[in-house]
């Protein structure tokens, strides 16, 4: 009986963080979907996992942007030079590479990109991301 809503709940949350992926995807990407994304970290996100317009690659060289997921820094990630997003803020601190990061906090998904780090691999962000652009890591 107490399931059925948090089932539901957690339905909603994987829709919810499936339009906001598609949405940043679709800024930060030169392609159309299927976007190409691999994940690095130990489980993709559900919003990545179970979204029809997103392709999990298994390299990161046959991708068009890296999440990242792990605290886990890998040198031959950060090698690669594609853009990236994070899933931790302190990551996007890390990652040179790292355009933005999405992220949960206090029950609210967040988004942030770097305006220098976006210029720096030529992503021109439509306008309705402008809200979302820093100039510095906070």
């Amino acid at each position: 009986m107490f399931l059925a809503p948090n089932l539901h709940a957690s339905e909603k949350g994987a829709r919810l963080e499936q339009k906001i992926f598609n949405r940043i995807l679709r800024g930060v990407t030169r392609h159309h979907e299927p976007y190409r994304v691999y994940f690095y970290g130990k489980t993709p996100p559900a919003g990545l996992r179970e979204n029809p317009k997103i392709h999990l690659s298994h390299t990161p060289e046959s991708a068009e942007v890296i999440v990242i997921g792990s605290t886990r820094f890998s040198r031959s990630l950060a090698a690669i030079k594609k853009p990236a997003l994070t899933l931790d803020y302190d990551l996007l601190r890390r990652y040179p590479y790292a355009v933005g990061a999405y992220f949960w906090q206090k029950g609210r998904p967040n988004i942030v990109m770097i305006r220098s780090r976006l210029e720096k691999v030529g992503i021109v962000l439509p306008p309705d991301f402008d809200r979302f652009i820093d100039n510095t890591i906070w």
